[in-house]
Protein backbone atom coordinates (compact mmCIF):
# COMPACT_ATOMS: atom_id res chain seq x y z
CA UNK A 1 0.00 0.00 0.00
CA UNK A 2 1.04 3.38 -0.78
CA UNK A 3 1.46 5.61 2.22
CA UNK A 4 -1.70 7.85 1.52
CA UNK A 5 -3.42 4.30 2.00
CA UNK A 6 -3.34 3.53 5.46
CA UNK A 7 -6.53 1.60 6.68
CA UNK A 8 -8.53 4.60 8.83
CA UNK A 9 -8.81 2.94 12.33
CA UNK A 10 -4.56 3.40 12.29
CA UNK A 11 -4.46 7.08 11.00
CA UNK A 12 -7.30 7.60 13.53
CA UNK A 13 -4.83 6.26 16.22
CA UNK A 14 -2.22 7.92 15.24
CA UNK A 15 -3.84 11.53 15.09
CA UNK A 16 -5.44 10.58 18.63
CA UNK A 17 -1.73 9.53 19.94
CA UNK A 18 -0.14 13.18 18.69
CA UNK A 19 -2.85 15.00 20.34
CA UNK A 20 -2.32 12.92 23.78
CA UNK A 21 1.35 13.93 23.23
CA UNK A 22 0.59 17.64 22.93
CA UNK A 23 -1.86 17.99 26.05
CA UNK A 24 1.49 15.82 27.55
CA UNK A 25 3.67 18.63 26.78
CA UNK A 26 1.20 21.07 28.05
CA UNK A 27 0.75 19.60 31.02
CA UNK A 28 4.63 19.37 31.52
CA UNK A 29 4.74 23.13 31.53
CA UNK A 30 2.83 23.57 34.57
CA UNK A 31 4.79 24.46 37.62
CA UNK A 32 5.49 23.57 41.28
CA UNK A 33 6.36 26.18 43.22
CA UNK A 34 10.34 25.46 44.50
CA UNK A 35 11.03 24.56 48.18
CA UNK A 36 13.59 27.16 49.68
CA UNK A 37 13.91 30.55 51.18
CA UNK A 38 11.74 33.10 50.08
CA UNK A 39 12.00 36.59 49.52
CA UNK A 40 11.40 40.23 48.98
CA UNK A 41 14.88 41.56 47.08
CA UNK A 42 13.60 45.09 48.06
CA UNK A 43 12.80 44.39 51.76
CA UNK A 44 16.32 42.45 52.73
CA UNK A 45 15.86 41.40 56.27
CA UNK A 46 13.11 38.81 56.18
CA UNK A 47 12.25 36.07 54.25
CA UNK A 48 10.41 32.87 54.53
CA UNK A 49 10.89 29.28 54.02
CA UNK A 50 8.62 27.15 51.93
CA UNK A 51 8.27 23.49 51.16
CA UNK A 52 5.41 21.23 49.66
CA UNK A 53 4.93 17.87 50.40
CA UNK A 54 2.21 15.95 48.76
CA UNK A 55 -0.16 19.09 47.84
CA UNK A 56 0.56 20.72 51.44
CA UNK A 57 2.92 23.83 51.79
CA UNK A 58 4.66 24.52 54.99
CA UNK A 59 5.83 28.34 55.79
CA UNK A 60 8.24 29.38 58.26
CA UNK A 61 9.69 32.86 58.61
CA UNK A 62 12.67 34.66 59.75
CA UNK A 63 10.75 38.33 60.67
CA UNK A 64 10.26 40.87 63.63
CA UNK A 65 8.01 42.34 65.72
CA UNK A 66 6.82 46.09 65.45
CA UNK A 67 9.26 46.41 68.35
CA UNK A 68 12.44 44.96 66.19
CA UNK A 69 12.46 42.13 68.26
CA UNK A 70 12.25 38.29 65.98
CA UNK A 71 9.41 36.31 65.77
CA UNK A 72 8.73 32.68 65.08
CA UNK A 73 5.83 31.93 62.75
CA UNK A 74 5.02 28.82 61.29
CA UNK A 75 1.68 27.18 59.62
CA UNK A 76 0.75 25.11 56.75
CA UNK A 77 -2.05 24.41 54.38
CA UNK A 78 -3.38 22.56 51.11
CA UNK A 79 -2.10 24.16 47.45
CA UNK A 80 -4.62 24.32 45.05
CA UNK A 81 -4.14 23.42 41.87
CA UNK A 82 -4.23 26.89 40.98
CA UNK A 83 -1.27 27.40 42.55
CA UNK A 84 -2.90 29.31 45.76
CA UNK A 85 -2.92 28.28 49.38
CA UNK A 86 -4.96 30.07 52.16
CA UNK A 87 -3.87 29.47 56.01
CA UNK A 88 -3.16 30.04 59.42
CA UNK A 89 0.20 30.97 60.62
CA UNK A 90 0.99 30.52 64.30
CA UNK A 91 3.52 32.43 66.62
CA UNK A 92 5.95 30.72 68.97
CA UNK A 93 7.90 31.92 72.03
CA UNK A 94 10.15 30.74 74.65
CA UNK A 95 11.58 27.46 72.89
CA UNK A 96 15.06 25.74 72.95
CA UNK A 97 18.62 28.10 72.86
CA UNK A 98 21.96 26.48 71.33
CA UNK A 99 23.12 24.54 73.71
CA UNK A 100 20.37 24.28 76.04
CA UNK A 101 18.26 21.52 77.51
CA UNK A 102 15.28 20.85 75.50
CA UNK A 103 12.49 22.65 75.95
CA UNK A 104 9.37 23.07 73.67
CA UNK A 105 8.19 26.16 72.31
CA UNK A 106 4.99 27.68 73.64
CA UNK A 107 2.21 28.51 71.02
CA UNK A 108 0.85 32.14 71.82
CA UNK A 109 -1.72 31.73 69.53
CA UNK A 110 -2.99 32.89 65.70
CA UNK A 111 -1.02 35.02 63.71
CA UNK A 112 -2.60 35.88 60.79
CA UNK A 113 -4.22 34.45 57.80
CA UNK A 114 -2.10 34.65 54.95
CA UNK A 115 -2.87 33.84 51.16
CA UNK A 116 0.30 32.71 48.90
CA UNK A 117 -0.39 32.90 45.03
CA UNK A 118 2.12 31.79 42.53
CA UNK A 119 3.34 33.07 39.08
CA UNK A 120 5.96 30.70 38.50
CA UNK A 121 8.09 28.11 40.23
CA UNK A 122 10.28 31.03 41.37
CA UNK A 123 7.99 34.05 41.88
CA UNK A 124 4.61 35.22 43.43
CA UNK A 125 2.98 36.88 46.34
CA UNK A 126 2.09 36.78 50.10
CA UNK A 127 -0.94 38.72 51.36
CA UNK A 128 -0.12 39.95 54.72
CA UNK A 129 -1.14 42.05 57.40
CA UNK A 130 -3.68 43.70 54.92
CA UNK A 131 -0.75 44.01 52.50
CA UNK A 132 0.51 42.20 49.47
CA UNK A 133 4.48 41.58 49.32
CA UNK A 134 6.12 40.03 46.24
CA UNK A 135 7.90 37.28 46.94
CA UNK A 136 10.95 35.35 44.76
CA UNK A 137 13.23 32.80 45.19
CA UNK A 138 15.95 33.14 47.45
CA UNK A 139 19.09 33.35 44.92
CA UNK A 140 22.46 33.31 46.98
CA UNK A 141 25.01 31.56 44.93
CA UNK A 142 23.53 31.23 41.42
CA UNK A 143 24.60 34.14 39.54
CA UNK A 144 22.31 36.10 37.75
CA UNK A 145 21.97 35.35 33.91
CA UNK A 146 20.77 32.14 32.57
CA UNK A 147 23.93 30.71 32.03
CA UNK A 148 25.28 31.20 35.62
CA UNK A 149 21.99 29.38 36.79
CA UNK A 150 22.13 26.80 34.67
CA UNK A 151 25.81 25.65 35.78
CA UNK A 152 25.76 22.65 37.83
CA UNK A 153 24.35 19.20 38.00
CA UNK A 154 21.54 18.17 37.16
CA UNK A 155 18.86 15.20 36.37
CA UNK A 156 16.73 14.83 33.32
CA UNK A 157 13.59 12.76 32.95
CA UNK A 158 11.82 12.54 29.60
CA UNK A 159 8.74 10.60 28.62
CA UNK A 160 4.97 10.33 28.45
CA UNK A 161 2.22 8.78 30.76
CA UNK A 162 0.68 8.10 27.39
CA UNK A 163 3.80 5.91 26.52
CA UNK A 164 4.60 5.15 29.56
CA UNK A 165 8.29 4.62 29.63
CA UNK A 166 10.85 7.07 30.32
CA UNK A 167 14.49 7.88 29.76
CA UNK A 168 16.68 9.36 32.05
CA UNK A 169 19.79 11.12 32.15
CA UNK A 170 22.59 13.04 34.33
CA UNK A 171 24.39 15.71 32.99
CA UNK A 172 26.60 18.49 34.47
CA UNK A 173 26.66 21.49 32.73
CA UNK A 174 30.26 23.30 33.57
CA UNK A 175 31.53 25.72 31.37
CA UNK A 176 30.88 28.26 28.21
CA UNK A 177 31.53 27.68 24.65
CA UNK A 178 35.43 29.30 24.00
CA UNK A 179 34.07 30.81 20.82
CA UNK A 180 30.71 32.50 21.93
CA UNK A 181 29.69 33.08 25.95
CA UNK A 182 26.12 32.95 25.40
CA UNK A 183 26.24 28.91 24.73
CA UNK A 184 26.57 26.88 28.13
CA UNK A 185 28.60 23.45 27.09
CA UNK A 186 28.61 20.47 29.34
CA UNK A 187 28.39 16.35 28.83
CA UNK A 188 27.18 13.59 30.63
CA UNK A 189 28.08 12.66 34.06
CA UNK A 190 31.61 10.31 33.15
CA UNK A 191 31.13 10.73 29.18
CA UNK A 192 32.33 13.52 28.59
CA UNK A 193 32.15 12.23 25.00
CA UNK A 194 28.24 12.78 25.16
CA UNK A 195 28.44 16.40 24.80
CA UNK A 196 25.78 19.24 25.24
CA UNK A 197 25.26 22.59 24.60
CA UNK A 198 22.16 24.82 25.40
CA UNK A 199 21.46 28.22 23.35
CA UNK A 200 19.32 31.28 24.26
CA UNK A 201 17.13 30.82 20.89
CA UNK A 202 18.57 34.24 19.11
CA UNK A 203 21.85 32.28 19.46
CA UNK A 204 20.19 28.95 17.49
CA UNK A 205 18.14 28.24 14.87
CA UNK A 206 15.09 30.35 15.83
CA UNK A 207 12.12 30.62 18.71
CA UNK A 208 9.87 27.64 19.23
CA UNK A 209 6.62 29.03 20.80
CA UNK A 210 6.59 28.82 24.76
CA UNK A 211 10.52 28.25 24.80
CA UNK A 212 13.33 30.43 25.73
CA UNK A 213 16.31 28.33 25.17
CA UNK A 214 17.16 25.10 22.80
CA UNK A 215 20.02 23.01 23.21
CA UNK A 216 21.42 19.22 22.03
CA UNK A 217 23.06 16.53 23.22
CA UNK A 218 25.52 14.27 21.00
CA UNK A 219 24.20 11.00 22.83
CA UNK A 220 26.56 8.86 20.34
CA UNK A 221 28.20 8.93 17.11
CA UNK A 222 25.09 8.53 15.37
CA UNK A 223 21.99 10.60 17.66
CA UNK A 224 21.42 14.05 18.70
CA UNK A 225 18.82 14.65 21.32
CA UNK A 226 17.58 17.86 21.11
CA UNK A 227 15.88 20.11 23.59
CA UNK A 228 13.52 23.23 23.60
CA UNK A 229 13.58 24.41 27.28
CA UNK A 230 12.95 26.94 30.03
CA UNK A 231 14.73 27.29 33.34
CA UNK A 232 11.35 27.38 35.47
CA UNK A 233 13.05 27.80 38.60
CA UNK A 234 16.65 27.76 40.04
CA UNK A 235 16.32 23.76 40.80
CA UNK A 236 14.29 22.92 37.81
CA UNK A 237 13.58 22.64 33.81
CA UNK A 238 10.88 22.05 32.06
CA UNK A 239 10.85 20.86 28.29
CA UNK A 240 10.49 18.69 25.46
CA UNK A 241 12.85 16.48 23.70
CA UNK A 242 13.33 14.05 20.72
CA UNK A 243 16.23 12.18 19.57
CA UNK A 244 17.19 12.39 15.66
CA UNK A 245 20.15 11.30 13.30
CA UNK A 246 23.36 13.18 13.58
CA UNK A 247 23.14 13.77 9.80
CA UNK A 248 19.86 15.36 10.27
CA UNK A 249 20.15 19.26 9.10
CA UNK A 250 19.72 22.02 11.56
CA UNK A 251 17.18 23.92 9.95
CA UNK A 252 14.88 20.88 10.91
CA UNK A 253 15.27 20.62 14.32
CA UNK A 254 13.09 23.39 15.76
CA UNK A 255 10.05 21.48 13.37
CA UNK A 256 11.13 17.87 14.45
CA UNK A 257 10.70 19.26 18.39
CA UNK A 258 7.36 20.39 17.46
CA UNK A 259 6.06 17.75 15.19
CA UNK A 260 7.75 14.76 18.08
CA UNK A 261 8.82 16.20 21.01
CA UNK A 262 8.01 14.56 24.21
CA UNK A 263 8.05 16.65 28.22
CA UNK A 264 10.96 16.70 29.88
CA UNK A 265 11.99 17.76 33.54
CA UNK A 266 15.54 18.27 34.77
CA UNK A 267 15.91 18.76 38.86
CA UNK A 268 19.31 20.11 39.92
CA UNK A 269 21.03 17.89 41.97
CA UNK A 270 23.81 20.53 42.95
Amino acid sequence: MGKYNQPIGLKLVQCIFCLMLLCSATNAMAFTPEDGWWWNPQEPGRGFNLEIQNGTIFLATFIYDSDGKAVWYSGSGTLNTDNTATFDVFEFENGQCVQCDFQAADLIGTAETITLRFFTGSTGELDWSNGTVPIQRFNFNLGGNWQQQLMGEWAFVSGTSVLPAYTGDRVIFDGLNPDNSQIVTGHRVGNSNASISVFDVDQSTGPIDGFTRTGLMVTNSTTLRLYALNLSGLNRIDGITVDVPLSAPADSFNQTLIDQGVPFVGFRIK
